[in-house]
């Protein structure tokens, strides 16, 4: 009897641990060392990758979007927002594609930007890229804490900056640091449906302050000075890996997650940009902030844009903060979900610093104009579309039955057209702040 029992256990065995591999499904790409790209603990869902995208785009673009975008008006600033979405979103599925083809050659489980360039461009590549990566980051972990060390001054009533800010920072770096990966997403999640509640709040009470005539002015020559703040307005390129490695390396439930998260924050912008450009009054030769001017106002309206604005900046911060220790991690050649927390001291520290004791409202939009061409363009614009080149053409390619599908469609032209219109703007802008001619 008991050699059965022993014998029915080994069956049983047998059967389960198979199915205990299997759960939650592998990818479904031929790649069978990627099956171990399996997060420590329950995976992460399409829903909360959604919204670690939105919330990470959600941030310091939508506050410095209306006072680059009054001058030129809504139709101009819808156009612009729509093709900013086109692009941001190809770079980002770029940026899958190389993860799953890098994750596999490397058999790691999560993977960075760094590991990405130096597998596909060689080390001069990952080093170049690693390089813009800390610059762009700390330039807008920086404009994020200025902008949100100011508004809680604002909240509590005209508090110290040299305070605010970096207790702003402790109170979004403190919780990321010293809870578990999956709490800290729950709490993404619901701080993200906190901005969405706030944000239908402000849209809902401020469609009867808008005036219909604001909506029909525009001038398509003042567009321009919006060019750098579109692509910080949808940056979230920083979370894909992080995607990757949650969703157990299934392209089509990042690309799901991605497609989601984006769209979210494009609604919004645009409902954001006629209510706020069709309640200010655009006056030539003014240069105003309206976000400042309603919070100045005092009234139930202005303290509605105070508060999305604290969790709009907070739930960024916090997107681009779990970026860059990830990018720290796999410096430091740590496994998995591994995270101390002196990588968020890190990755916070010196931004709160600087926004102690520099920080005003100027160094917000500078801080912001530079990440955006010379960080957002060049990492989330042309190293993508060349990473890709040579993950799917180069030396790195991989076989076709190994490789993941094309997250882009268009081959190499598509990949050329990326990575040429990322280097136009940067020149423009380049040749704009020089003041050549």
């Amino acid at each position: 009897h008991g050699h059965s029992n022993a014998q029915m256990r080994l069956i049983l065995i047998a059967l389960v641990r198979p199915a205990l591999l299997l759960t939650p499904p592998p990818r479904k790409l031929p790649r069978p060392r990627l099956i171990r790209a399996v997060p420590d603990e329950a995976p992460g869902t399409v829903l909360g990758s959604a919204a670690l995208v939105a919330g990470t785009t959600v941030g310091a673009g939508i506050l410095a979007l209306p006072a680059k975008t009054l001058a030129a008006g809504l139709a101009p600033t819808a156009t612009l927002l729509v093709g900013g979405w086109v692009f941001m979103a190809a770079t980002g599925l770029l940026i899958a594609e190389v993860d799953l083809n890098t994750a596999c050659v490397l058999d790691r489980d999560a993977v960075s930007i760094n590991s990405m360039a130096e597998e596909t461009l060689g080390d001069a590549g990952a080093k170049a890229s690693s390089a813009v990566f800390l610059f762009l980051h700390y330039c807008l972990l920086t404009a994020y804490v200025v902008q949100g060390g100011q508004l809680l001054a604002e909240a509590l009533g005209g508090a110290d900056t040299f305070v605010a800010a970096p207790a702003f920072a402790a109170s979004i770096g403190a919780p990321a640091a010293l809870l578990r990966p999956a709490t800290v997403e729950r709490l993404n999640t619901v701080l993200t449906a906190g901005v969405v509640a706030s944000f239908c709040y402000i849209v809902a009470g401020g469609i009867s302050r808008v005036d219909p005539e604001l909506l029909t002015r525009a001038d398509w020559t003042a567009i321009t000075p919006a060019l750098p703040v579109i692509p910080v307005v949808y940056v979230y390129q920083t979370v894909v890996p992080t995607l990757c490695y949650r969703l157990q390396c299934d392209l089509g439930a990042v690309r799901r997650a991605v497609l989601v998260g984006l769209t979210i924050p494009l609604c919004m912008f645009l409902a954001w940009s006629v209510v706020v450009l069709g309640s200010t009054p655009y006056v030539a030769g003014d240069s105003v902030d309206p976000l400042a001017l309603a919070r100045a106002s005092g009234d139930g309206f202005g303290t509605a844009i105070l508060y999305f604005s604290l969790l709009a900046v907070g739930t960024s911060l916090l997107g681009f903060a779990t970026g860059l220790v990830d990018f720290f991690g796999d410096l430091l050649n740590l496994e998995g979900d591994n995270r101390p927390p002196y990588l968020w001291a890190a990755a916070l520290a010196p931004p709160a610093a600087i926004a102690a004791l520099f920080g005003n409202p100027s160094l917000f939009f500078a801080a912001v104009d530079l990440a955006g061409v010379y960080g957002i363009l060049v990492l989330f614009g042309v190293v993508p579309a060349c990473m890709a080149w040579g993950s799917r053409y180069g030396d790195a390619a991989l076989d076709a039955d190994e490789a993941a599908p094309e997250a882009v469609p268009g081959g190499r032209a598509s990949l050329g057209a990326i990575a040429g219109f990322a280097a136009a703007i940067i020149g423009l802008e380049t040749y704009g702040r020089l003041g050549v001619g």
